[in-house]
């Protein structure tokens, strides 16, 4: 098996990458995008925050998370891990199948857990998909879109097996846990509004250095860049599927100033939006 490669599809629409991971502590930052995700873990045990539910993961599990919901995975006394992570869009398979994205994605997360008579299935779509990866042939975009309906459907029949829940979430649940799923909701509602710590202060009756202190404790990063992550998501979105000029991009997202925008744009996704659009489109 090929091992830490990180390759990008021709179409964009489908990223996959396999990692054998060391003396590593996973996804270094909470993150979400506006792609599907799949997350098998063939080796070793990991800690997994989405959405500001906390999961332990086992070895020969897979998660699988919607689009725009912020994840991280973090070591629990084994650093040693190997997993795949998949990421896709919606028009990588054919409509016929979108109900499985609401099945797996859109009511989960879903966690499963896969025997190691079952694994030998998922590594063998994984690998065919890895493989028309670095291949990148005239027809592989289609081959991909093959597998990974194959995938899914694996995926569905899996969780019709397993009627329990697998794991529950655990930790950080209560009040401050509660305040902080209302401003992340309140943030993804209200994105392209001011979004000031003042005016959060008001909304949310606390202190800003209160409001501060509990969203970094129950999240790990800071609310303003949940906030500039929200919105840079929402920004590669438009520039992919519209037509907006950049410059009503930034007034619709809810950024003060074209400069600032840009500035945090780069930082977050490595190129600025001008060349984002015109690599990708």
């Amino acid at each position: 098996m090929i091992k830490n490669i990180r390759v990008s599809h021709r179409d964009r629409s489908f990223y996959l990458h396999y990692e054998n991971k060391g003396l590593s502590d996973g996804m270094t930052s909470y993150h979400l995008h506006n792609d599907y995700e799949i997350y098998f873990l063939i080796e070793g045990k990991r800690k997994y925050t989405i959405d500001n539910k906390h999961y332990i993961i086992h070895e020969n599990s897979l998660v699988f998370i919607n689009r725009n919901v912020l994840h991280q995975t973090f070591a629990i006394n084994e650093p040693q891990h190997k997993r795949f992570v998949l990421n896709f869009q919606k028009s990588c398979i054919p409509s016929e199948a979108y109900y499985l994205l609401q099945l797996l994605f859109e009511n989960g997360p879903t966690i499963l857990k896969v025997s190691l008579h079952e694994r030998e299935l998922f590594l063998e779509l994984l690998k065919g998909l890895q493989n028309e990866y670095i291949t990148d042939q005239l027809d592989s975009s289609l081959y991909v879109k093959s597998l990974l309906t194959q995938l899914l459907i694996a995926s569905k029949r899996l969780c019709n097996q397993q009627s329990v829940p697998f794991p529950a979430a655990i930790g950080k649940s209560g009040t401050k846990s509660d305040m902080v799923s209302s401003m992340i909701k309140y943030i993804h509602e209200h994105y392209g509004r001011s979004l000031s710590l003042p005016k959060l202060s008001h909304k949310f009756h606390l202190s800003e250095h209160y409001l501060c202190h509990i969203f970094r404790e129950v999240t790990g990063c800071t609310i303003i860049q949940y906030i500039n992550v929200v919105r840079i998501n929402e920004a590669r979105r438009l520039l992919l599927e519209t037509n907006i000029k950049i410059r009503d991009i930034v007034t619709k997202i809810g950024f003060s100033n074209h400069v600032h925008f840009c500035r945090v744009f780069k930082k977050e996704v490595g190129t600025s939006p001008t060349q984002f659009r015109e690599d990708y489109i």
